[in-house]
Parts: structure tokens; sequence; C-alpha cells
């Protein structure tokens, strides 16, 4: 089974330096031994910066999509055999989990909101699934595929939340039958820099360096580092003003 090497980073936006809010993005990574096949799972959840509690969302959703994942994988569960039914009780788990947070908090399920991207990437298959904006990227023959593009809102910056009424609404899943080796997950808050929107695809310009320095640095403690403090450059912030996560992926062939 080959395994991966993985880096991640979350960071506040400069609008919340400013106004002293906390980061409110969260991410979360894996690899989970199941009986067949070495799986690598990532969530990533980003706050509603309308929320007086998002990041505890944020965070509350990750760990319960993670551990839901795993504990689905390790009885046995195939990538390749994830359906929608299975991906929407996760994501449905999570919105439980931060509402019964939201009650001991005494506020609303609003305070705590949060849009969640999961991937859970096998040796052949792939599943995704996604609530609210942000993206999931894939490295594929020499471009970068969006799994689902941001759908325009009726307002601008309006987007769905893990909390919303009706969730099994606003989930997007898809299931892809074949090998994937590299892919990034990430808030909305570097669409602007990431995504490519006149052809529809990941910015070429972004990703290509991001996945060569991941493939050739061993070091875990140093990508993190570097990468943290990429997304917190003046170059990024120029662009946005927003929090931000980057996820990157890349499979290690045995």
């Amino acid at each position: 089974m080959s395994g991966w090497r993985v880096t991640g980073a979350s960071v506040a936006g400069t609008s919340h330096a400013v106004k002293a809010v906390p980061c409110q993005d969260a991410h979360a990574h894996e690899v989970v031994s199941g009986p067949a096949e070495c799986i690598l799972v990532v969530c990533a959840a980003d706050g509603a910066g309308s929320a007086s509690q998002s990041q505890i969302g944020a965070e509350l959703a990750c760990r319960v999509l993670l551990a839901e994942v795993r504990t689905a994988l390790q009885a046995g569960i195939a990538v390749a055999d994830l359906s929608r039914e299975v991906l929407l009780s996760w994501v449905q788990r999570a919105k439980d989990a931060v509402v019964r947070r939201a009650t001991e908090l005494q506020v609303t399920p609003r305070e705590l909101a949060c849009t969640v991207v999961l991937a859970v990437v096998g040796e052949s298959a792939a599943a995704f699934a996604q609530v609210g904006d942000g993206a999931s990227v894939i490295a594929h023959n020499g471009g970068f595929v969006v799994v689902f593009w941001p759908a325009p809102g009726e307002y601008a910056n309006a987007t769905e939340f893990l909390t919303d009424t009706n969730v099994e609404d606003r989930l997007v899943t898809e299931v892809y039958s074949e090998r994937i080796d590299e892919f990034a997950v990430m808030s909305d808050g570097l669409q602007r820099l990431a995504l490519d929107f006149a052809n529809r695809r990941g910015h070429s310009g972004f990703f290509t360096p991001l996945f060569a320095t991941l493939r050739e640095h061993p070091d875990p403690a140093a990508l993190a580092a570097g990468l943290r403090a990429f997304l917190g450059s003046a170059q990024v912030n120029a662009r946005t003003d927003d929090d931000k996560t980057l996820v990157l992926a890349t499979r290690l062939n045995p």
C-alpha cells in the first residue's frame, strides 16, 4: 500500500487581525489503514464571518468528520463503495455535533455556522463531499480539476452552511473510480488566487510550484511552517483579506 506526504495550514486573514478576530478556519487530515488499502482523509471548514463562535463549529466539524470516516474505513468499507447516503450520514453527524455544542453554549446553531469540504482518497477510488464554498482540486494530466465548481450566490459573499436546515439538499458529492496521486483542499479565502475562473480549473501558476515543493521536501514541520508563511505573506494578503486554509497531498509510491 502506498503512503502520503501531506501538509496543511489555516491562517487568519488581515481583516480578522485588524478586528482582533481569531482565525475561523480549521482543517484536519489523517492516513487511515483499512483492511485492504491506505486511505487519506482530509477535511477543511470555514467558519461564517458573521457568526460569533464559528471557529468552534469549524474545529468540531473537522474533528467529528475525521472520526466518523476513520471508524467506517477501519470497519472495512472500501472507498470505491462509498455512496452519497454514507457521505451524507457523516456530514449529518457532524452537523448534529455542532448543534449540540451550540445548545451547550446557549447560542443558536447559526453562531457556530461553517462550511465543510471532505476528501477521502484510496488506492483506486476517491470520494468528495462539500457543503458551502471552498474547493477540492485534483492534479490530472498536467492540469488541475476542480471537483465542485463554486456556485455563484444570489448575494456577494453568500454561501450555505453545515448548520442550515435541510443539509441533505445542500450537500454535493462525487465518487471517482480512478487513482488520484495529488490533490488539494482549500477554503474560499484562496479561491481568487487558486482558481482560474475563465477556464473553470485550478490555476497552474498557483498549484504547480506548491506540489513541486511538497514532492521534494520530506520534512513535515518545515513544510507546514513554509506553507503558513506563504499563506500569511504580503503577496497572498494583497489578493485576499479572508482566512485561508490549504491542505496539499501527494502520494508516495511504494
